[in-house]
């Protein structure tokens, strides 16, 4: 029985040892590779080196961007983020007013909603190119060019042309 004891302490502190490890992950393991991607910055489930909540920020920035160049053309969200800064702020949304804005103009003025895109798609191009050709400040640029825009497809009045030129 002695010898029964004995063999029996003798295990204990093995298998004891062998539990130590039982809520350490598995090299690999599927679910950790999941949440350091997701919280990775946070340093508790290793590194990925990437800040969620910027990436988060990211990801809902260029969904808002893609959203505003499919409505208006081309490069209708780059500018819209370039007057505004980050999606909701007043700027922002006062440049995306203005897009809405001049979209109604030119379609209650007999554009299709095709043409409306084209034709602000073509007034963002403009703008872009002057912007970097000529510096300036993008909202005053923005202003001449949706000016030039409303008076190339058949006038407007200059209440309308500052609402939708300066985002206001």
């Amino acid at each position: 029985m002695l010898r029964f004891l004995i063999l029996i302490f003798s295990l204990l502190p093995g298998l004891a040892l062998a539990q130590a490890n039982i809520f350490e992950p598995v090299a690999g393991d599927k679910s950790m590779m999941v949440l350091g991607s997701l919280f990775g910055g946070l340093g508790t489930f290793g590194s990925s080196g990437v800040d969620p909540f910027l990436a988060g920020i990211n990801a809902f920035n260029s969904a808002a961007e893609q959203t505003l160049d499919h409505s208006y053309g081309s490069g209708a969200g780059k500018l819209a983020m370039s007057i505004g800064g980050e999606v909701g702020s007043a700027d922002y949304n006062r440049a995306v007013n203005a897009f809405q804005t001049k979209a109604s103009n030119l379609m209650s003025g007999g554009a299709s909603a095709d043409q409306a895109k084209d034709m602000i798609s073509g007034m963002v191009s403009t703008e872009n190119s002057r912007f970097e050709s000529e510096g300036g400040n993008i909202k005053n640029i923005l202003k001449e060019e949706s000016g030039k825009l409303t008076a190339g497809f058949g006038g407007s009045n200059n209440s309308t042309q500052q609402k939708e030129g300066d985002g206001r």
